[in-house]
């Protein structure tokens, strides 16, 4: 009997196929990690999160743990809990940067140290760049004759002379561009100049004056893969060592910019989007000259034609041929790694002329086409989800949804996810070595002008919508009980923004207006405010939230009175600076084993109280948890 082919039970199978290779890859992976953090399992969560979240692979991975080993080395350590993997490896990268950059002024004498400490206050960004660009050369002979300047403007043009190249020179551009076999020039008019980066082999010659992460291969295939591509703005109006001089730009396959970084890899989004219309630049055309052009009639196209070949092919279909051949390639017996790059590469070009996807409109494609969306994550959106999400890549697409009306104010205001949105637009730099330094995202003030809009409008109204997480005073639950108006969240990343960007109530006007200094100072939104300390300027109450480092900035937000009944842990990170805030106030803290003892092989502790408690632990031949020590104001008890 002729057996009859189920087409449901074939495509069932295949799926299932792919869904294994995928799973026992990754558990592959998993166990590579393990290994890789045996010595410091407290990464695992993290890293298991970037492992299958993010779609990490494990040599990159093992590269950022011993990127964080060698850091940890270098006397400086970085919390990486509230970080994705790019921003791990951009701040890093800053952290290497500013220890090379200290290791270089420690070798000047003091008068010259004193001098630049005041320079970094006028021009901090352009002092950064010529100092790095100095430490990639033989520094001796710059260094035997620095005494010679006396005032900050003959240091810096000395700095500025010892530290000038060509690298950036029009004529130098145009001439490595014309050598190389992988770059072109993309644009040129008045004093911009653009060029397409092909390869990977050429960002080393356009880029290494730079702090970009695309210098690193593994970096540059993620900011290229799924149709992206590279591209270098020069901008020269800019003096030579304005970092805003180069500016890297990556350029999805509709022509929309991805991200942009400018030299010293500081987000540049803004800058280019005015620069392109200053010069009417037009990203689109750009990308499209990138593109070989096939005439598919010329063609043929079959389960013979390689993925290479495929995948060069598709930008020069139309709609119509893109939906007949997806139709086609889905039911072909080809391998799962053809089938998913190829159709992943048809939704995203077939999809390339809009700002943002629905789940709805996938249909439109091919009923599969919502398994191969990979590439377009970032402008899809799911409209009957209850959460919405502002991450770094999707911002613009989010807010192409609200301006036409697809993602309505009441979308917005009861679905918003407050702690992962807030976290994309506002980052606060509290690292150990470092002061406190707050940053926001490029399109912060696009996302604070609509989010001042919904609380204005007084049609808007509170629905609970997001689900409670945490018990009864957790600060998620807090975060979604209904506020002044709407959710207490909502209210929050209002207030916050609008502070970040030192706007005027006044101007705003309405609920902005009327409720920000009751937002500020209900206390129930304290545990979410005081994530924002530097902006919101709440003071930190150690017996409501649990802070473990502390840089000398950090700690002296921390609010002074006595701090009794061993409620809050010491880390041995910062300890000083808190101790040395807190001195004239009773303190009753837990220390682990771990931190006393990292605390007693501190070569110097800058507070005179906490050595003194330190050096009684010296004393004794065993410690035990439970074991107490009180010198003045501070008694500290180790527990595990």
């Amino acid at each position: 009997m002729k057996k009859i082919f189920n087409y449901k039970e074939f495509r069932l199978t295949e799926n299932m196929n792919l869904a294994k290779s995928i799973v026992d890859k990754k558990m592959q992976d998993f166990e590579k990690l393990k290994e890789i953090l045996s010595k410091n399992l407290g990464y695992i969560g993290k890293f298991t999160e970037y492992l299958f979240k993010e779609d990490i692979n494990i040599e990159d991975l093992e590269t950022l743990y011993n990127n964080l080993i060698d850091l940890r080395q270098n006397g400086s350590s970085l919390d990486i809990q509230n970080m994705d993997f790019e921003s791990v490896m951009d701040k890093i990268q800053e952290e290497n940067e500013d220890i090379e950059i200290k290791r270089f002024i420690n070798q000047f004498p003091s008068q010259q140290k004193k001098i630049l400490k005041e320079g970094f206050k006028k021009e901090k960004s352009t002092l950064k760049n010529i100092i790095l660009k100095i430490i990639k050369k033989d520094t001796e002979p710059f260094i035997s004759k620095i005494s010679r300047y006396k005032t900050y403007e003959q240091l810096v043009n000395a700095m500025r002379l010892f530290a000038k190249d060509s690298t950036n020179d029009r004529e130098t551009v145009k001439k490595n561009v014309k050598e190389s076999k992988n770059t072109s020039i993309a644009f040129e008019k008045d004093d911009i100049l653009v060029i397409h980066i092909g390869a990977f082999s050429d960002i080393g010659t356009f880029g290494s004056d730079t702090s970009w992460c695309i210098l690193s291969e593994s970096m540059f295939r993620r900011y290229t893969n799924n149709g992206k591509k590279q591209f270098i703005l020069y901008d020269f109006t800019k003096p030579e060592f304005d970092p805003d001089l180069k500016i890297g730009i990556t350029l999805e396959p509709n022509g929309s910019v991805y991200t942009a970084h400018n030299i010293l890899d500081k987000l540049a989004t803004d800058k280019v989007n005015k620069l392109k219309i200053q010069y009417d630049i037009n990203t689109s055309d750009i990308y499209k000259k990138t593109i070989k052009e096939y005439d598919p009639t010329e063609i043929k196209l079959s389960t013979s034609t390689s993925m290479k070949k495929w995948i060069e092919v598709i930008p020069s279909l139309n709609k119509e041929d893109i939906k007949k051949w997806f139709s086609k390639i889905i039911d072909w017996s080809k391998n799962n790694d053809f089938k998913y790059k190829v159709l992943s590469a048809m939704v995203t070009y077939y999809f390339s002329d809009k700002q943002y996807v629905l789940k709805s409109d996938l249909d439109e494609l091919n009923p599969n086409a919502k398994h191969y969306t990979n590439n377009i994550e970032n402008k899809l959106i799911d409209t009957s989800k209850n959460q919405i999400t502002l991450y770094k890549n999707n911002i613009t697409s989010i807010i192409s949804a609200i301006d036409d009306g697809t993602l309505t104010s009441h979308d917005i205001a009861n679905k918003l996810n407050i702690f992962d949105s807030a976290s994309s637009l506002i980052k606060v730099d509290d690292f150990m070595r470092r002061d406190v330094n707050v940053r926001l995202d490029d399109m912060a003030e696009q996302v604070s002008d609509r989010l001042n809009k919904i609380f204005n409008d007084e049609d808007v109204t509170y629905e609970k919508i997001m689900p409670d997480r945490g018990g009864e005073q957790s600060i998620y639950r807090i975060m979604n009980e209904k506020g002044f108006r709407l959710s207490r969240g909502f209210e929050c990343l209002v207030v916050i923004l609008n502070m970040a960007l030192k706007r005027d109530m006044s101007k705003i006007g309405g609920n902005v207006a009327k409720y920000h200094d009751k937002i500020l100072n209900d206390e129930k939104n304290h545990g979410f405010l005081v994530k924002y300390y530097p902006i919101s300027n709440i003071e930190i109450d150690l017996d409501k939230v649990s802070i473990w480092a502390f840089n000398k900035g950090k700690a002296e937000y921390v609010k002074k009175k006595d701090y009794l009944g061993f409620k809050h842990y010491l880390s041995s990170r910062g300890a000083s600076h808190l101790i040395e805030h807190l001195k004239d106030h009773k303190m009753e803290f837990k220390i682990t084993r771990k931190s006393l003892n990292e605390l007693r092989s501190t070569f110097n502790i800058e507070s005179n109280l906490l050595r003194e408690v330190v050096d009684e632990f010296k004393k004794k031949k065993r410690i035990m948890n439970g074991d107490i020590v009180e010198v003045g104001n501070l008694k500290l008890m180790v527990v595990k």
